[in-house]
């Protein structure tokens, strides 16, 4: 899946208002500028492995974009609980992988591979 693609497709090449990033991984905290919007909103919510890597802060400033960190999610939890219970976030459109219980080896390593494939995966007990 080509994130940058399918969210300017989306939004009409125009970006999305805030991007959350939490994979941790440097592609995607680089993808995260490519697609906001100009004047948008960037969180970071995961360490990537690396410490430092490059970002195009001239696109950032031309853009306007505003760049936050949340460390480990910090009091958030309350607010995404009441958007999944209020239905303005659809988890079921974020989850490429179902495994049944018994698979959770194969989960757990395909996860831990970070096969570009899957975004989030489930296990069903």
């Amino acid at each position: 899946m080509d994130v940058v693609r399918t969210t300017m497709d989306l939004t009409d090449g125009l970006g999305a208002d805030v991007v959350f990033e939490a994979a941790g991984s440097q592609p995607t905290t680089q993808a995260t500028v490519k697609i906001v919007r100009r004047g948008g909103r960037i969180v970071w919510t995961r360490m990537a492995p690396e410490c430092e890597f490059a970002i195009p802060v001239s696109e950032i400033i031309a853009k306007e974009v505003r760049i936050s960190g949340q460390f480990r999610y910090a009091n958030t939890y309350p607010t995404a609980i009441r958007f999944v219970s209020e239905r303005r976030v659809d988890l079921r459109s974020m989850t490429t992988d179902t495994f049944a219980f018994h698979e959770i080896a194969t989960a757990l390593e395909r996860c831990a591979a970070r096969e570009p494939e899957i975004i989030k995966a489930v296990v069903r007990i």
